[in-house]
């Protein structure tokens, strides 16, 4: 099983080039595509909390999800909880942690009012769209813990906890795989707790082209990874070809050969031939939401 991942948020593209990469999903047999619904600049569906991106609309998020689902593709919501692209869009800027350097824009996960305020704008979008399942991303403080703060990481755990009583679907998080070899955690990010909590019903790690080290205590069975589709951070980025993916892949999938799914990112970047090559891919059986 195999998916990509989506960066471009729904109602930014023009018609004919949402076609175009739509047509390259089909290609390659994606099982289901993983899209950014905000990148900072507001909602692309109907929120009573967060004002619409202007680039966008209302009706972006719901439109994209009936025409993946009519042509036999799932989605995977990827929304951003914490961390945030574009601080001047905030809706609430006065949730927004401040002494951070700059270029670091986060949300106070430290501040109740902030998590009610998010986790009730997540559970109004899932209610309103019929995504298949949702993926948390920005799951980081921003910083530590200080003043007599609780620990950053069961402040991030306390947000997952409220986000997951209103999400009525399977829940994964998005998260470097470079987190993965931490034996501590860092602003909150506590991978390992993630796995043996029960927080998550399944995860995904970005930058999985990389391959991991043993890990035992993963359980590979509900692991998406996300590879990269192109040369990064050369400049200009290239696509790689489709051989190279799918020996990025491989090198994954010998040491794991359970891991439930790979995927590239990003789509824009998405090649004809890499789609040749990923439709040549052996898939495993399909389980649970996919």
């Amino acid at each position: 099983m195999h998916f990509v991942f989506e960066s471009a948020v729904p109602g930014l593209l023009p018609k004919e080039e949402v076609m175009r990469r739509l047509s390259l999903w089909k290609q390659a047999g994606v099982s289901f595509v993983a899209v950014q619904i905000d990148d900072g600049h507001g909602a692309t569906w109907d929120s009573s909390y967060v004002p619409v991106d202007v680039r966008s609309s209302r009706s972006a998020l719901p439109a994209f999800i009936d025409l993946m689902h009519s042509n036999g593709i799932k989605v995977l919501v990827v929304f951003n909880v914490i961390g945030l692209y574009e601080p001047g869009y905030s809706p609430r800027p006065e949730f927004l942690l401040s002494g951070l350097e700059p270029g670091l824009n986060y949300y106070n996960i430290w501040n109740s009012d902030f998590v009610a305020w998010r986790a009730a704008e997540l559970g109004e979008c899932l209610a309103k769209v019929d995504a298949d399942a949702v993926s948390l991303d920005f799951l980081r403080s921003g910083r530590e813990a200080i003043n007599g703060e609780v620990p950053a990481d069961v402040a991030v755990r306390a947000a997952i906890n409220a986000f997951r009583d209103v999400v009525d679907c399977p829940m994964l998080n998005m998260t470097n795989s470079l987190y993965l070899t931490r034996t501590q955690p860092l602003q909150g990010i506590d991978v390992r707790s993630w796995f043996s909590s029960g927080l998550f019903d399944e995860f995904c790690f970005f930058n999985s082209n990389v391959p991991w080290p043993d890990m035992p205590w993963i359980d590979h069975s509900k692991v998406h990874a996300l590879g990269a589709s192109y040369n990064y951070p050369t400049v200009p980025a290239a696509p790689l070809s489709g051989r190279t993916i799918t020996n990025q892949r491989g090198a994954l999938l010998r040491r794991y050969p359970r891991i439930k799914s790979y995927g590239i990112y990003t789509a824009n970047m998405m090649t004809s031939e890499q789609a040749w090559a990923m439709a040549k891919w052996n898939d495993a059986s399909v389980k649970q939401w996919v």
